[in-house]
């Protein structure tokens, strides 16, 4: 099984109904391979390095990194991970044993969940698909492409998943 850890929770500021600031979720899985599910933006760069320390490792011994969709706050430190290859989400694929893409669009046409098979269950990654704990119990309408097609992808995810990993807020369990 995989092993997954969230090493920098993101946020997202709202201020009058606009975005004041936002850094994604990046999230580490170790399997076959280490792989870096999106990546901040660029004044986190030291509190990702110091997660990755804590996991024994450093930016240069990450294989794969993926961007959920493609929005700098999710992409913004994608050049520290050098000797990494970025993933183009293209289509739905196994990525290595136990991790696996699926398309999710809602947030942007392009968005990507990331499935990991742990110990603990299955987690899904899904950026901005559900961006914040409490997307799914607020009532609060995302900043979406398509609505509606958000909504049947939030649905699709939290049948094949246990756990979830928001865009810009922690991990959480599917209730």
């Amino acid at each position: 099984m995989a092993k997954l850890k969230v090493i920098k929770k993101g946020y997202l500021r709202i201020l009058g109904g606009i975005v004041a600031g936002a850094s994604s979720t990046v999230s580490f899985i170790q399997n076959d391979k280490k792989i870096i599910v999106d990546t901040g933006v660029s004044k986190d760069r030291k509190e990702i390095i110091t997660g990755l320390e804590k996991e024994g490792i450093g930016p240069e011994d990450i294989d794969l990194v993926i961007n959920t969709h493609p929005h700098g706050d999710h992409m913004g430190n994608n050049n520290l991970f050098q000797n990494a290859v970025l993933f183009e989400n293209r289509d739905s694929k196994k990525i290595c044993d136990d991790v696996e893409m699926i398309h999710t669009p809602g947030h942007t046409s392009n968005c990507y969940s990331v499935l990991v098979k742990t110990d603990q269950g299955r987690v899904a990654i899904v950026g901005d698909l559900i961006a914040l704990e409490d997307d799914l119990d607020s009532g609060r309408k995302p900043y979406s492409f398509d609505f509606e097609l958000q909504k049947k992808n939030r649905e699709k995810i939290l049948e094949m998943s246990d756990y979830i990993v928001c865009g810009h807020g922690g991990m959480i369990e599917k209730k």
